[in-house]
């Protein structure tokens, strides 16, 4: 793996860290924050999915353990929506000597893109056991201290990450697979920091014990598949059937399709893993239905509603906010607001119709995008800030409002 360029960020700017070259490769990066990891905090532990990125977080981390003659504790929330290769993969991880596995099938709170009246769902929801997707494993472990059943009580995985790892276990390390290729919102989470960038602190009140790391957050793709092959590291067997089935590498995915984003391969589910396909029809409210048009504009997949003539866009996006349920518009709307505020606390200039702009990467365009999915996970992001070739396109399309008299369509 001799991969140069990897972005480490350094040096100020006005609205983020610049990306410097290094002469090393992103294999070599890792390994040096995990011994950088094992030396800082009481205990490391490892947030394990089973899919491909948490497979090379998860191996950096062992072969560091390892190196140091440690044990390595993993913690794995079984989202039951899952294929049975990633159920396979798991407990050959479990059998491994030197690696203590903590198998979690607790009722979670997930997204649910599916359906605007019921946008949550919970795996292992007892309530619901008819239609578990499949059974539950018998290394399952159903009780976490402190951590709400109730169903309008349940907390997501990464609040329940905080529980399981509480003020008495010291200081931990809890490493994720995150790559900031993914996504804009990923790249800007490791972005925020002179030192030390793939380090996160917890949120979570009470537990700032709990300190969240991202060694692979500089790998792309090609990076994490590399590394599985040259280091012939053990991986999840779905993805040679997500391979063998024609799914591009960039759209093979193991966890439950039923997000914003998974919900457009959702159909890839019924191609690559009959056995469980019927049951996820039935196990979510609307899967059925997305299934069948998620590709479609009924899921604003690519193409969205186009604004009527002469409406301002922020009563657009308000009618998108308009449709989802009534408990849940304030909620969208924060969500917005958050990128209207970070966008005129970094700047004065209008938000343009489709162009990002340079300095804080919003735009209508985007903001109805997230108005129109709610984005109730957090995962959509404005476009990367700090983008200097965008000025001229944004420039362009102000000076045309400006000109034919329409730029009260872009007040907020």
């Amino acid at each position: 793996m001799s991969r140069k360029g990897v972005n480490l960020l350094t040096g100020r700017t006005r609205d983020r860290y610049p990306t410097v070259t290094l002469d090393k490769d992103v294999l070599t990066l890792a390994r040096e924050r995990m011994a950088v990891a094992f030396d800082r905090f009481d205990e490391v532990a490892v947030s394990f999915s089973g899919g491909k990125d948490s497979t090379v977080a998860l191996h950096v981390s062992l072969d560091e353990a390892r190196r140091r003659g440690q044990r390595l504790r993993v913690f794995f929330f079984d989202e039951e929506a899952i294929p049975y290769e990633t159920e396979a993969y798991v407990r050959r991880i479990a059998a491994e000597p030197d690696i203590d596995l903590e198998w979690y099938t607790f009722p979670v709170k997930h997204r649910n893109a599916c359906s605007v009246e019921q946008p949550k769902w919970y795996p292992w929801a007892p309530e619901v056991e008819h239609l578990w997707v499949r059974p539950r494993p018998p290394e399952g472990i159903t009780h976490i201290p402190l951590a709400p059943t109730a169903p309008d009580e349940r907390l997501s995985i990464p609040e329940l990450n905080a529980l399981i790892n509480p003020p008495s276990r010291g200081n931990v390390g809890v490493v994720l697979g995150i790559r900031a290729a993914e996504a804009p919102n990923r790249r800007r989470s490791v972005s925020t920091r002179l030192y030390d960038n793939w380090m996160v602190p917890s949120l979570v009140p009470g537990y700032r014990n709990h300190v969240k790391l991202y060694p692979v957050y500089d790998w792309n793709l090609s990076d994490v598949w590399l590394a599985i092959r040259s280091q012939g590291w053990d991986y999840n067997e779905a993805y040679d059937l997500m391979a063998m089935a024609g799914v591009p590498p960039q759209h093979q995915r193991c966890a439950p399709p039923f997000g914003e984003e998974p919900i457009q391969n959702l159909w890839m589910f019924s191609l690559c893993f009959p056995e469980i396909w019927d049951r996820m029809l039935d196990r979510v409210p609307g899967a059925a239905t997305a299934a069948r048009y998620s590709r479609s504009e009924l899921y604003a997949f690519k193409s969205l509603a186009e604004k009527p003539d002469g409406m301002p866009w922020r009563d657009f996006v308000r009618s998108a906010i308009e449709q989802h349920p009534q408990e849940h518009q304030p909620r969208v709307a924060s969500r917005l607001g958050t990128f209207v505020r970070w966008h005129y606390r970094r700047t004065a200039d209008p938000i343009a119709p489709s162009v990002p702009h340079p300095v804080s990467g919003v735009c209508w365009k985007g903001l109805y995008h997230m108005a129109v999915h709610g984005d109730y996970k957090h995962r959509r992001a404005a476009a990367v800030p700090g983008n200097e070739k965008r000025w001229p396109a944004y420039r362009a399309e102000i000076e045309a409002l400006r000109a034919a008299g329409r730029m009260d369509e872009v007040a907020t």
